[in-house]
């Protein structure tokens, strides 16, 4: 079968002189003619190639004989030719027979297609094979090979000697008994194990378990122990991504196969911690960074093995980065030239070449591994740029915390009498470390790469390299100026901008700070924050990427409270006065630890949770005398007023410590108050804390002794029945554990050649995990099928549409451009018309919003032709950006930034003017203005944006002359403030006109982004102006006005039932070039007593659908959006439903319904039963504590199912006959489902019991039912319709007509219902304009009690949260989410 997954081996090959050579050396020797024992060339003696049995070779070949051959060699490969010197007698006694000795005259050996023989004999002896005078000891080492598509193929090589003897007659003597007079002769033997997975330590074992059998035996049972040894792994198959683990036994050894972590990683089976024993960290970021800039890099050795070891564990160290370039860790002494390649390259030779190598060939970096140093071949030393600071600082603090020895942690444990068990402690040891390293790496190329997103520009795939590299710190910049032009750094750009979902992905989220969640929450232009410029002056560290926490929000306060910070108190306390904060710890000492690591180190490398483990808070106190150190600092304030046991009871820190941990509390709270000021810099970085999955092992059955093909078949079957016995013993709810069975299962079916079986296990991986679903291989199943397996496939279901799937899948992928070249941004080189210019813009990252860069275009094009010149493009381009460099270099001193909020941005800075509160510089932030005095800097507020009441252009007399001035009153003072703004004053009278007009929309709307909008507005102004300089250039700039134009052409009152009522509004589509529409909200639940590294932060979630399949996750308790890139399929979303604390069922227009788990915030499980678009979820009633929970779904052709929870099987499903089902509700034991034409209750059966109709007064009317809800209290019905402005009231006992019609004023429609206490909150759209509303319906009096102006299109989906708050999502044409509170 064609492209049949491999078992663990690839090839086994056997290297080593050819008989003739070793009998004329023999001859030679016992001659005395030879002094020193030569170098001998090597060549492919056997080459041992799956598959060794099959099916149609057992009848033709048993004939005449009582059972099958223990092997059959398959010629079905590229075969190699290997060309003899004919003798009489061969090496290793056995006489040349025609073809079948290792000395006849031709052999045609069977080769896998893509295995390269002709460098191996190099390889496997890449210092020569030299035969010696005594026995040597074995020695080992790896080769990896790699084609021209970049794939590659590993190899394990031993090398072990046995003795050369001949007899007189030309015969070899078997085994090792030599005559007295004849002195005695070794020679190497190379076995190559080569697989297509880097399992070295596992196929090192296998060899040592091979030589056991091989070092007894006779030389005539050579090939075939070597070939039973390669059948027997050939029968090994890979364990799948996932937690489980491959065991089998090759006696005397237990040898294990690790999974990979995920699809998109390697097996991991070496030892990761080699490089640090080699080298110290800081030379280790040195090979980094050297791979990173694609530099020569040469690895020298004098053992083979160090040299793929060293260089393996390199590239793991940068993944998901991807070296792009020549991979060959093991040169032999022939193949030295390689070095003279142009490209980059990694390769690695013998130590004893170092000097010819440095010497012959400039510009390689080299690394001795033996001694652990790092050079340049070059004449000035090594000229590597450094890692960036903050990435370099981190890391080396991980790596000094690393724990790399063994014997320490095993020294209280005592020893095992049992070989196997002494390796599994081992193993798992080393795992433990491997996975702590791989943390360590990953973190530093997440800090490095962490903010290239920021300028990715996803619609047009346009990477803007410039302004990446001038956000870089300067020092900084030297390492990206390197990187940025690499192929590898390509590749990772193309892996971004394909949303692609891997372990730098997750990383980057799952570190991100709330600080900075809470700040993307708004469109603005770039701008340095007063926090991050107070930050400039502390340590390095304090600019790491934190995890900060956020409390629930009090939705009572401004708007600001959600945009701003999370504590907005003075920053001029975060110096200290005696200095730094690293001075103050070097200065007061805490700890002597902490003086030679500096607090924030000494947090990251031990963390609070380890201290108060350790040594508890009164050893603590008594130890390190915090009272001391308290009286310096101002804690006496603390001490006193609280002291540590009234802070237990009054903050429940006893609480806080069982829910959140002590690390998570540092996160969250920031260490409470210090002097009254939130002390910012001490944060524990919780970044690394990814806990260690549990993992299973599967045991294979014992290899079969004669490997013939029933034999083999016999062992598949046992195989297969011990995994049929794994997966019945797993718990449903460990899903990947079931799915990695599932997956194995599949795997050993298809090489037992049952191919419909495979399919149904991997059809099963739908519904546990399809994160690992190996599509090329089931395409390549399906593939294979023969005509009656197809028909039987035809009339499985679950395998027909699994076929069908994966054949779309398949199209798709071929038809897709996800390899689609990255851009760089370039300014335009011809005249744009409006299409080119929006692009232009976009890919240029000033800004996204569609609205905008129309207006923009307008600006620039007043009076002319409507085309842009790619002259003024260039000038507006520049002038923006020399616009945003000068804000970067804006230094206030500490007696300014104590006034302002540390999320404020200083965007404008006026020249120096006179003011009627003295000379100084007009500033602009999002929040005021305010004068930035002269000579001493100083703070004098004029206003903030919010407190404005007039704007207005006067003059003020200077001499005899009138100086245009700017008059600003306030509703806070009784003065009017004036500033001589002179040629200035136009261009300021629009932007701050423009300014409090946004701010009026943001307070009246609740909604920040208003404000963002209109200083991304002022900001398009001031570059305008900047680039036109022409009289027209402050009417161009008008036509950014936005606000100010919509203040005075519609009524910017926001009626009072709705400003009391709306809280607050978020923008989900803030990262997309226009608004989408919010199709489904759901609401989950925060939980009590979670520990953040199971189970998530308990954060209570809104979970918002968009369109084209779009899931974007919103963190409740701040409102700041935790996950954007959910994707679930590709179809507009229909409902969602909370199963329980683990799921998110998500149903698709695509008849698919897709579960997100709320853990790992990841869609792995689908359920494809129906034939049609889902329509509706339900959570069945739970009548007793330990019945099956049950989830009920509906599709749009009538379909219902009842789904077990727990193991996502269907238990039962029936047909209504309707026009589209709409929705699904259980109420007591019943079903209620809703379609267009109709509402029916059915029983669980699907056994119709009641059926609604449209009322009378509407059936003639093309309207239908929209949507429906059950008052269970009341007993009553609750109805509307599409095109409706009303409510139908039913009672459950008479449902032949509505007992109450409710009118909706000013209501075109009713989309959605939902009841919160003892109202039914109604979302639809205005009879007039297309505006969403919301009515308030009170119960009781059956009358509307509020109504809201929601939204500037139609309400489509409403939700409670916990019926503290109601919250609206709109169509397209508005695309917010606002939150009502409810009363």
């Amino acid at each position: 079968m064609a492209d049949v997954p491999s078992g663990l081996l690839e090839a086994c090959v056997v290297v080593g002189a050819v008989s003739s050579t070793l009998r004329e050396l023999y001859q030679s020797h016992q001659q005395g003619k030879i002094k020193e024992l030569p170098l001998l060339e090597t060549e492919v003696l056997q080459v041992h190639a799956p598959p060794f049995v099959n099916k149609e070779s057992v009848s033709s070949e048993t004939k005449g004989q009582g059972h099958a051959p223990a092997f059959t060699r398959i010629q079905r490969r590229r075969s190699f030719i290997k060309k003899k010197r004919g003798r009489p007698g061969t090496a290793n006694g056995e006489v040349a027979k025609g073809s079948d000795g290792w000395g006849g005259t031709t052999e045609d050996i069977s080769v896998p297609k893509d295995l390269d023989l002709i460098a191996l004999p190099q390889l496997c002896f890449p210092g020569g094979l030299q035969i010696a005078s005594e026995q040597r000891e074995d020695s080992y080492h790896y080769l990896v090979f790699t084609d021209v598509f970049g794939n590659r193929t590993h190899a394990v090589v031993v090398q072990y000697y046995r003795p050369i003897q001949f007899s007189q007659d030309g015969g070899h003597q078997n085994g090792y008994r030599l005559s007295s007079k004849s002195s005695r002769l070794y020679t190497a033997y190379g076995i190559c194990v080569i697989s297509k997975y880097p399992y070295y330590n596992a196929l090192r074992d296998c060899l040592s378990c091979l030589l056991s059998q091989l070092k007894p035996s006779w030389m005539g049972d050579f090939e075939e122990r070597v070939k039973e040894f390669s059948a027997k792994l050939a029968l090994v198959p890979i364990p799948p991504p996932g937690q489980l683990h491959v065991v089998f036994s090759l006696r005397p050894l237990q040898i294990g196969l690790p999974s990979r972590e995920d699809k998109d990683r390697p097996a991991v089976d070496l030892d990761l911690h080699l490089p640090f024993l080699c080298f110290r960290p800081r030379q280790l970021l040195q090979i980094i960074t050297s791979l990173l800039t694609e530099q020569r890099v040469v690895l020298f050795s004098c053992d083979w093995a160090r040299l793929t070891l060293l260089a393996e564990s390199l590239m793991l160290f940068i993944h998901p980065l991807v070296w792009q370039h020549p991979f060959v860790p093991v040169l032999s002494s022939q193949m030295l030239d390689f070095l003279m390649a142009p490209t980059a390259y990694l390769m690695g030779c013998h130590l004893h070449h170092y000097e010819e190598v440095a010497a012959e060939t400039d510009d390689l970096i080299l690394v001795n591994i033996d001694d652990g140093i790092v050079s340049s071949s070059s004449s000035d030393g090594v000229d590597l740029p450094d890692v960036p600071l903050a990435a370099r600082e981190c890391f080396l603090t991980r790596a000094e915390g690393l724990q790399m020895h063994y014997d320490l942690d095993v020294c209280h444990l005592g020893s095992s009498t049992d070989i196997n068990d002494q390796r599994a402690q081992r193993r798992q040891w080393q795992r433990k470390l491997n996975t702590h390293i791989q943390n360590i790496t990953l973190e530093l190329i997440v800090n490095i790469f962490r903010e290239v997103h920021h300028h990715l520009n996803y619609e047009h795939r346009v990477f803007n390299s410039e302004e990446f590299f001038r956000s870089r710190e300067p020092a900084d910049q030297p390492f990206f100026k390197k990187v940025l032009d690499t192929h590898i750094f390509h590749s990772f750009l193309r892996d971004r901008l394909n949303r692609k979902m891997d372990a730098f992905t997750r990383m980057e989220l799952s570190t991100r700070t709330e600080t900075y969640r809470l700040k993307s929450m708004t469109e603005s232009p770039r701008r340095p924050t007063m926090q991050e410029m107070a930050r400039k002056y502390t340590s390095p560290e304090s600019r790491l990427s934190k995890r900060l926490g956020a409390s629930l929000p009090n939705l009572g306060e401004g708007v600001g409270a959600l945009v701003g910070p999370l504590m907005q108190n003075s920053l001029k306390k975060i110096q200290v006065d005696s200095g730094r904060w690293t001075e103050v710890v070097c200065r007061f000492r805490w700890t002597e630890v902490v003086c030679r690591f500096r607090w924030t180190e000494v947090v990251c490398r031990f963390r609070w949770t380890e201290v108060v483990c350790r040594f508890r808070w009164t050893e603590v106190v008594c130890r390190f005398r915090w009272t001391v150190v308290v009286c310096r600092f101002r804690w006496t304030v603390v001490v006193c007023r609280f002291r540590w046991t009234e802070v237990v009871c009054r903050f429940r820190w006893t609480v806080v410590v069982c829910r959140f941990r002590w690390t998570e509390v540092v996160c969250r709270f920031r260490w409470t108050v210090v002097g009254g000021q939130w002390w910012t810099a001490v944060q524990v970085d919780s970044g690394l804390k990814s806990p260690q999955k549990p993992v299973r092992c599967f045991k294979l059955p014992e290899f079969p002794p004669p490997l013939a093909y029933h034999y083999v078949q016999n062992y598949y079957q046992e195989m297969i029945t011990l995994l049929d016995k794994a997966i019945s013993g797993v718990a449903f709810e460990d899903s990947s554990l079931l799915a990695c069975y599932h997956y194995l299962r599949g795997f050993v079916n298809t090489v037992a050649g049952k191919r419909l079986d495979a399919l149904e296990d991997f059809q099963n991986l739908y519904k546990t995990d399809t994160d690992i679903f190996p599509g090329e291989l089931v395409n390549a199943l399906v593939d294979s099928l023969q005509d009656g397996e197809r028909a039987q496939a035809n009339r499985r279901t679950e395998i027909k549409r699994l076929i069908s799937r994966v054949k779309k899948d398949h199209e798709r992928e071929r038809t897709c451009h996800d390899d689609e070249a990255v851009k760089r941004f370039q300014l335009p080189k011809k005249h744009m018309q409006l299409e080119d210019f929006v692009r232009h813009v976009q890919e240029s990252g000033i800004v996204k919003d569609q609205g905008t860069i129309h207006r923009l275009f307008e600006a620039l094009t007043v009076g002319q032709q409507k085309q842009v010149d790619p002259e003024l493009f260039r000038v507006f381009y520049t002038f923006w950006k020399e616009t945003e460099a000068e804000a970067q270099e804006v230094a206030l001193p500490a007696s300014v930034l104590e006034h302002l909020e540390a999320n404020e941005c200083v965007f404008k800075l006026s020249s120096s003017v006179k003011t009627s509160h003295g000379v100084g510089k007009i500033a602009m932030t999002q929040r005021r203005l305010f004068l930035l005095t002269v000579g001493r800097p100083g703070y004098v507020e004029i206003t903030k944006f919010r407190d404005i009441e007039e704007v207005k252009i006067s003059s003020a007399p200077f001499l005899l002359l009138r100086i245009p001035s700017l008059k600003i009153k306030t509703t806070l003072r009784k003065e009017t403030f004036e500033v001589n703004l002179k040629s200035e004053v136009d261009l300021w009278h629009i932007m701050v006109k423009e300014m409090w007009a946004g701010r009026k929309m943001a307070d009246d709307h609740k909604d920040p982004q208003y404000m963002q909008q209109a200083l991304t507005n002022a900001l398009l102004m001031d570059a305008v102006v900047g680039c036109l300089h022409s009289q027209k250039a402050i009417f161009a700039a008008t036509k950014l006005a936005h606000f100010d134009r919509m203040k005075l052409e519609v009524p910017m009152m926001v009626p009072k039932t709705t400003s009391e009522t709306l809280k607050h509004k978020i923008n989900p589509s803030l990262d997309r070039t226009s608004p989408q529409a919010v199709d489904v909200l759901l609401y989950t639940p925060g939980q009590l007593g979670v520990s953040f590294d199971t189970e998530g932060d308990g954060n209570p979630k809104l979970w918002c659908a968009l369109s084209d399949g779009k899931v974007v996750v919103f963190d409740a308790a701040s409102w700041s959006m935790q996950q954007s890139q959910l994707q679930v399929g590709s179809s507009r979303v229909n409902c969602m439903l909370g199963v329980d604390r683990q799921q998110v069922w998500i149903g698709s227009q695509d008849s698919v319904i897709y579960i997100i788990s709320t853990r790992s915030m990841s869609c792995n499980k689908q359920l494809t039963d129906h034939r049609s678009e889902i329509t509706g979820l339900a959570l069945g009633e739970r009548r007793e504590k330990y019945s099956p929970k049950v989830a009920y779904s509906c599709s749009a052709e009538g379909t219902v199912m009842t789904w077990d929870v727990s193991t996502l099987q269907v238990r039962k499903q029936f047909r209504l006959s309707c026009d589209r089902l709409q929705s699904v509700q259980l109420c007591s034991g019943t079903l209620w489902c809703c379609a267009r034409d109709c509402i029916m209750e059915v029983w669980k059966n699907g056994t119709l019991t009641r059926k609604i109709s449209l009322p009378e007064q509407l059936r003639g009317s093309p309207t239908a039912f929209s949507s429906f809800l059950l008052y269970q209290e009341k007993e009553q019905l609750w109805t509307a319709c599409i095109d409706v402005g009303e409510l139908c009231v039913w009672h459950l006992a008479e449902l032949t007509k509505p007992f109450q019609r409710i009118q909706l004023p000013d209501c075109a429609g009713v989309t959605c219902l939902i009841k919160v206490k003892n109202q039914i909150w109604v979302g639809g759209r205005s009879s007039g304009k297309s505006r969403g509303k919301i009515y308030v319906v009170d119960t009781q009096r059956h009358t509307v009690e509020k109504e809201l102006v929601a939204h500037t299109d139609c309400v489509q989906a409403l939700c409670s949260a916990e019926d503290r708050y109601v919250l609206s999502g709109a169509a397209r044409e508005d695309g917010k989410i606002a939150i009502w509170k409810v009363e």
